[in-house]
């Protein structure tokens, strides 16, 4: 643990560890982070649901879905402890400001399980409207749409809905999400990610 800090300390502000393998350490070393939550909510996805399976677990696996954009530029402002576009805003939990002090691991469960039913539920709808020969992550498949840019698109459209106060239930968003199934994923390019995800809202929620 002490050798796992200090790694992360001194690549904290150097290029030579990668995004993935310092989230992968902050997820060990710090339970309460937003890394920790945001990665812990990736491992859920890919054991079960509409993104079972097809994220990266292990750096061999070059057809999955990298996740450290993933989680730097998606979940994390998704999940953080305050804002008017973060799941913390919508949990009901009477309990949940007592998460900010970083001790109550029941509490921190009971959230992380939140977040990971509430993005969850927007995919499932998305998968609803989308066909099966799309949902996929294959580079060589033009027709392919699960990559990077889909995902933290989609959950940008989840942040827009949580501060607008849009957001629901699986029905609620395959109903909502109808028009997806002619949607022009590919004209976004790789770092799009909050055009995508402003434009899906602007389409489907208002």
């Amino acid at each position: 643990k002490f050798e796992a800090q200090l790694f992360l300390e001194i690549n904290s502000n150097q290029s030579g560890a990668s995004s993935q393998l310092k989230q992968e350490i902050e997820f060990m070393m710090n339970p309460f982070s937003t890394i920790s939550i945001s990665k812990h909510i990736i491992n859920q996805l890919n054991q079960s649901g509409p993104l079972d399976t097809m994220f990266e677990e292990y750096w061999y696996e070059k057809s999955k879905i990298k996740t450290a954009s993933v989680i730097s530029f998606g979940l994390k402002p998704l999940v953080k402890l305050d804002g008017n576009d973060t799941l913390f805003k919508i949990w009901k939990n009477t309990k949940k400001e007592n998460l900010q002090k970083k001790t109550d691991t029941k509490l921190l469960k009971d959230y992380k399980d939140f977040c990971t039913a509430e993005v969850r539920n927007i995919f499932i709808g998305l998968k609803t409207n989308v066909p099966n020969s799309r949902w996929k992550m294959d580079r060589s498949d033009p027709n392919a749409i699960l990559n990077v840019t889909t995902i933290n698109g989609i959950i940008n459209c989840l942040r827009l809905l949580v501060e607008n106060e849009k957001s629901g239930d699986i029905t609620f968003y395959a109903s909502k999400l109808q028009k997806m199934a002619t949607f022009n994923f590919k004209k976004y390019k790789s770092s799009q990610y909050r055009r995508m995800g402003e434009d899906i809202y602007k389409l489907c929620f208002t």
